[in-house]
């Protein structure tokens, strides 16, 4: 994916600006029939430090009505992943039928970040990707329009803008020090966001824009967003199919099959009970000191 990304070409800026300018005015006509037709649509912007995320996002939502649309930045504290999911603060900023909400980074640079840092296993990253691409199902089956960004720009172009905002007092705090190991390390997140996004790619597929090349990028992100829209009103907010899979359930007998003849005496049934009650109380200590869900 990335390591196969060609640039974009140069475009003439006028012929941008008016494209943009027709999508704006579709995006805002869009608007009413998603509340009518009660469409929900989250749009994940993700990308490299530096490569204009949320300047997209303030492209996109510069025109349309602030009330039917909401920007989320996902907090993830450490706290809260030993108490919820790890998909808790995706699904808590779900938006209601009939509204958009823009992700600034999401479950991949959460995901892709742990992992390069060997805060989960090999096993675990699995698993998380696995809750991903059954998050995303579930949003799609449940009737969520969801458009997967990536922006891209490579080293090079990283190394000047983050240099640029460091170098003014005013933008310096925007540098955290998680974007310039991110910058060091830009080989290993490239492989490991192509990791990412290669296994995410079935239920809503990504898709990757420009970063260098601002207002393209801005066209494109808009045309994807309003065609998606178009189509989802035409056929309906339910497409595809919804996703069926065999799971290894233990074979149950019928109620009417179940042999009931067993018995404990009153006594037994007393120190067993008390047995089981003690340990379940210990395991209650166990789980809230650890902060396990």
């Amino acid at each position: 994916m990335l390591q196969d990304f060609e640039k974009y070409k140069p475009e003439d800026k006028d012929t941008l600006n008016t494209e943009i300018k027709e999508l704006r005015a579709r995006l805002i006509a869009t608007q009413q029939l998603l509340r009518e037709k009660k469409l929900p649509v989250l749009v994940l912007i993700e990308g490299w430090a530096a490569a204009g995320k949320g300047s997209l996002i303030k492209e996109i939502i510069s025109e349309i009505d602030p009330r039917f649309y909401n920007v989320v930045s996902p907090a993830v504290i450490p706290e809260s992943e030993s108490r919820y999911p790890f998909l808790y603060p995706y699904a808590s900023a779900i938006p209601e039928n009939g509204k958009l909400i823009f992700l600034d980074s999401g479950w991949m640079e959460n995901v892709v970040r742990k992992q390069l840092r060997l805060e989960i296993s090999k096993e675990e990253y699995k698993r998380r990707v696995r809750a991903v691409n059954e998050f995303e199902r579930q949003l799609r089956d449940g009737g969520y329009l969801v458009l997967k960004i990536f922006l891209h720009i490579d080293k090079k172009e990283q190394f000047e803008r983050l240099n640029a905002l460091t170098e003014s007092a005013d933008t310096e705090w925007r540098v955290t020090p998680d974007d310039l190991w991110q910058h060091r390390e830009y080989k290993q997140f490239m492989k490991a966001y192509d990791d990412f996004m290669e296994k995410t790619d079935e239920t809503v597929k990504w898709h990757i824009l420009d970063g260098t090349k601002k207002k393209a990028a801005v066209r494109d992100a808009m045309k994807l967003l309003v065609e998606k829209i178009d189509k989802a009103l035409e056929k309906g907010r339910y497409t595809g199919e919804p996703f069926e899979e065999e799971f290894p359930l233990l074979k149950m007998p019928k109620l009417s099959e179940v042999d009931l003849s067993p018995t404990i005496e009153e006594e037994e049934y007393k120190k067993e009970l008390k047995k089981l009650q003690k340990r379940l109380s210990e395991l209650h200590n166990i789980i809230y000191g650890r902060r396990s869900p």
